[in-house]
């Protein structure tokens, strides 16, 4: 996961903080001093027992969920971190469209992947771990073979590019930019595209776990609703959460695929998919949450702020039926 790009919601966030009520009690916080700046990157490993977290200062650092300890590594800016799939590797994003892999127990460089020319936001591997995408502000999506650290191909875009997640099954790529795309991971061909009516650009997706559904927040005065809902096979797009005209700051479908969470204000949204309908809201985050990244067994939710502080969240003790 990555932080979100400039928009409006920081401003807002400036205008409106004020002092917060805690509505209910995350589980663990993490306060992290060395993330003046606000935590960029967080992901947690895929056995769930890890959570891997960079910021503006700092560097990049991994924690031990269960008994709290901190494994600091190298003094980088990490705009974007993934773990890969065995658990093995974790992949960093940098401001000069350098991407590093590390080990993830160590946390040395095992590996530069050079290509891109400027900041990298957003890195998904698919779920066989061969590849790599990246996001770039030069306009391109990248595809790495994690093999041989090798640019396998490019996927030119009009625009800057914030996110790119593979779709289960990693034969179609989702990218957001000025439009939201689909992309044949085979061919390297566009194979769909949705420009939502007075959406400026595509700032934040996730994908759902079953790969029929990306859920997208366009960017712009006039975009409405604030997230949508659009069908991969059919194309048919439907609202979703209601944010009473509030701005994402982040998305995030679960691994189970029951909630998508959505980050506004001080607070991350608990949404049931089945339902339709606000099943939690976490509330007591300094500014909008800019990263919100789910537990491999959908039972955690790890949410990020401005503060630099990371807010691990009980799903399953504080989801309720429908509001």
């Amino acid at each position: 996961m990555r932080i979100m790009p400039p928009t409006a919601v920081y401003l807002a966030w400036a205008l409106l903080s004020a002092p917060l009520c805690l509505a209910q009690k995350p589980r663990q916080v993490f306060t992290e001093a060395h993330y003046p700046g606000g935590v960029t990157a967080m992901a947690f490993s895929p056995d769930g027992k890890r959570l891997a977290s960079g910021g503006l200062f700092g560097g990049l650092q991994v924690r031990d969920l269960s008994s709290g300890k901190k494994y600091p590594g190298p003094e980088i800016i990490a705009w974007c971190l993934a773990y890969h799939p065995g658990g093995k590797l974790i992949a960093t994003g940098a401001r000069d469209g350098a991407i590093t892999l590390w080990d993830a127990d160590s946390l040395n460089p095992r590996k530069t992947l050079k290509g891109h020319t400027d900041k990298v936001w957003a890195l998904s591997f698919s779920s066989t771990g061969k590849l790599l995408a990246s996001a770039s502000s030069d306009k391109t999506v990248k595809l790495w073979d994690i093999d041989t650290g090798k640019e396998k191909d490019t996927l030119r875009h009009p625009h800057c590019v914030y996110e790119a997640a593979f779709v289960k099954g990693d034969k179609l790529l989702a990218t957001g930019s000025d439009t939201l795309r689909l992309w044949d991971v085979a061919t390297g061909k566009e194979t769909a595209s949705l420009k939502p009516k007075g959406s400026d650009e595509i700032g934040l997706l996730a994908v759902s776990p079953d790969g029929k559904t990306v859920a997208f927040a366009p960017d712009g005065e006039k975009a409405k609703p604030p997230v949508v809902l659009w069908d991969i096979h059919t194309g048919c797009q439907r609202p979703g959460p209601d944010l009473e005209g509030e701005v994402a700051s982040s998305l995030a479908f679960s691994p189970d695929g029951k909630w998508l969470a959505v980050g506004v204000t001080d607070q991350a949204l608990l949404w049931s998919v089945g339902e339709g309908k606000e099943s939690a809201v976490f509330k007591g985050h300094y500014g909008p949450p800019n990263i919100l990244t789910f537990s491999p067994d959908s039972g955690t939710l790890a949410a990020s702020d401005y503060e630099g502080s990371i807010r691990l969240w009980d799903v399953k003790a504080q989801a309720k039926p429908g509001r």
